[in-house]
Formats: C-alpha cells, sequence, structure tokens
C-alpha cells in the first residue's frame, strides 16, 4: 500500500501574489476569484511606476476599479496610464449610495466590511443618476490585486 499523493493547501493559488504578472500568470493566479474579468483603475504615470513595482497602497478607503477602460481614463493623466488588473477575492458585498449613507459613509462602511471580513465591496449606481457610470469595486487588501503587464 502506499499514500495518497499529494501536499499543498486547496486554496491557495498555485501562482504567489507579486505586484504585476503576465496575463497567463494572473489568470492562474485568479482562477479561483468570484470576479475573474479584467477590471481598470485609472491613475498618474507617477503612481503607475509605483503600483507596478509594489502592489496598491493600501488606505481606509480602498483601491478604485471599474469593468470600464473609458471610464478609468477619466481618472488617468494619459491612457498609458490606465492599469489593468486581475483580482482574486472570495468574499464582496454588493451595495449603494442609500445604504453607504445610512452606514455613515465610505469610510465607516469601509472599515465595517473590512471587520466582517469581506475583501471590498462593489458600489451600484442607480439608474435615477442622470450620467451613467459603471459600477465601481473597491477592494482593501493590496494582495488581493495585481496588475497586468504590458507586452
Amino acid at each position: 500500500g502506499g499514500t495518497g499523493g499529494g501536499g499543498g493547501k486547496g486554496d491557495e493559488p498555485t501562482t504567489e501574489w507579486k505586484p504585476s504578472m503576465s496575463e497567463k500568470e494572473a489568470t492562474e493566479w485568479n482562477k479561483d476569484s468570484i470576479i475573474k474579468e479584467t477590471l481598470y483603475h485609472g491613475t498618474t504615470s507617477n503612481a503607475n511606476k509605483g503600483i507596478r513595482k509594489e502592489g496598491f497602497r493600501e488606505s481606509d478607503v480602498g483601491s478604485f476599479f471599474t469593468s470600464s477602460k473609458d471610464y478609468a481614463n477619466l481618472y488617468s493623466d494619459a491612457k498609458s496610464d490606465t492599469l489593468s488588473v486581475k483580482i482574486n477575492i472570495k468574499k464582496i458585498k454588493s451595495t449603494d449610495y442609500e445604504e453607504m449613507s445610512k452606514a455613515g459613509g465610505s469610510l465607516t462602511f469601509s472599515k465595517m466590511l473590512k471587520e466582517a471580513g469581506y475583501d471590498g465591496y462593489k458600489y451600484i449606481r442607480s439608474s435615477s443618476n442622470s450620467r451613467i457610470k459603471p459600477d465601481t469595486i473597491v477592494l482593501f487588501n493590496k494582495k488581493t490585486i495585481v496588475v497586468l503587464e504590458n507586452e
């Protein structure tokens, strides 16, 4: 008789987190994520370089992402500064302006979700908003985000 093979932990991605990855590595890294699509983050050219090297800076509010590259470009110095990212998350809360306001604003809301074990939240914009903007995903932990390298 022998013993069954296979060490390793079932939940851990086989690719270790690092701030930037090739699309192939990132797709392997986020294969168990509840959101697999590529997201975008508008930024300055200076911040772009730092994020690629160190990852996103962690803040009390979180880092903001969208599925619309055009929308992310509005927040970039130049279109070339908009980052394409993959994320690896297990637990996200969908919310809207009303729920966030009741909680006391985005800072209080973010703190509450972090304490409850959420990776972040998806801000659903109401259709009553005259300027239709895409939904925004806000993440708290930089190790749930990787930048796709320009290939």
